[in-house]
């Protein structure tokens, strides 16, 4: 007999599960003369309380009892507990989908997510190489030296430092097959000492390259450039830079070598470009004024640009040969006056607010 109502209390359950999913609304309501709901009761006393829906199946539960003293009751209240359990299960499990549904639709594919690189490493634990894509970076040691290998595509860098970590050079490569490989650029960094800068940087390409020189203060002081003759260097110009106090610039002088051919080796002649800059205070609105330039070629004064104490005005003059020059007087950026001087004579005087120049 046990074992029966066993199995008819398990249907039992099945049933009313059934009925909370498909006639959950039409449950039975609270009666209608009570004064405050189980969840207003509840919240007046401030205790955790049952919904609606959970009421309804309790009143059913319960109004469906045998008489006291009958057989064994269909359902328990821990069966109504057990219920209950399972329809708090279910809303869990359908709240859980539809998160999941909302993600799903937001949600990256894997191939579209970042990539990050793979390494590779040896036995000791140390790095072997970093692989991204077609990207590859690789320590090694060559002749004693650190050397780091960069490659991407048909392009790699080795970059080789010193007992101090110092860069010393840098060449790039271009590998186009297994029996076409060649160096594109080469750079070379010569320190003085234990300094950290270099003083001296030698960049070289196939046919030419230059060659850069730095103050202690890190500040270019010279640049040589240079053509490749049979792979040795001649150099077809040199420029320097002069400073100030406060490091600005006062001269850039150019000195350029001119040889008869691509392939000559003998300067033939030299020409000389200088420039000179003066510099000015800040006028008495605290703007600053730029620094008056000349121009020089070979010596002689090629142009002058000075300024006024007020922004925006200044002179441009420009000089030829013959004893021709040209003055030009700017106003807020614009030009107001132009005066051609021959001999340092008036030649010719232009005002841009007229249509006709004035002899």
């Amino acid at each position: 007999m046990t074992s029966f109502w066993e199995s008819f209390k398990k249907a039992f359950i099945l049933s009313l599960l059934i009925s909370l999913t498909v006639f959950a609304p039409s449950c039975k309501k609270r009666p209608a003369e009570a004064p405050l709901s189980t969840v207003e009761a509840a919240d007046a006393s401030g205790e955790e309380t049952m919904s609606g829906v959970e009421t309804a199946i309790v009143e059913e539960a319960f109004d469906n009892q045998p008489a006291a003293g009958g057989e064994e009751a269909l359902v328990t209240s821990s069966d109504i507990d057990e219920i209950i359990g399972f329809e708090d299960e279910e809303r869990r499990i359908a709240s859980a989908i539809e998160e999941l549904e909302e993600a799903g639709e937001e949600a990256v594919e894997p191939e579209d997510q970042e990539k990050l690189s793979t390494d590779f490493t040896e036995k000791n634990a140390l790095l072997s190489f970093s692989e991204f894509d077609n990207e590859v970076i690789q320590p090694e040691t060559v002749d004693g030296k650190r050397v780091m290998i960069y490659s991407i595509a048909n392009r790699t860098n080795r970059r080789f430092y010193d007992e101090m970590y110092r860069l010393e050079k840098s060449e790039f490569w271009e590998i186009a097959g297994p029996a076409d490989s060649k160096i594109v650029k080469l750079e070379i960094y010569k320190y003085r000492g234990d300094e950290k800068r270099p003083f001296n940087k030698i960049v070289e390409e196939e046919k030419d390259g230059k060659s850069f020189f730095y103050r202690t203060d890190n500040l270019v002081e010279k640049v040589e450039s240079f053509k490749k003759v049979c792979g040795k260097p001649y150099v077809t110009e040199i420029k320097r830079w002069k400073y100030d106090g406060e490091n600005r610039v006062t001269e850039i002088t150019t000195r350029v070598f001119t040889y008869n051919s691509e392939e000559d080796t003998k300067r033939r002649n030299v020409f000389v470009k200088l420039l000179k800059y003066k510099y000015n205070p800040k006028n008495e609105a605290g703007e600053e004024i730029p620094a008056d330039v000349t121009y020089y070629e070979n010596g002689v004064v090629k142009s002058e640009e000075k300024y006024f104490q007020k922004a925006g005005s200044y002179t441009f003059q420009y000089f030829f040969d013959g004893g021709i020059s040209v003055k030009t007087w700017y106003v807020d950026y614009k030009p107001e006056r132009e005066v051609i001087y021959q001999n340092n004579n008036v030649f010719r005087v232009r005002k841009f607010d007229e249509e006709k120049p004035v002899f």
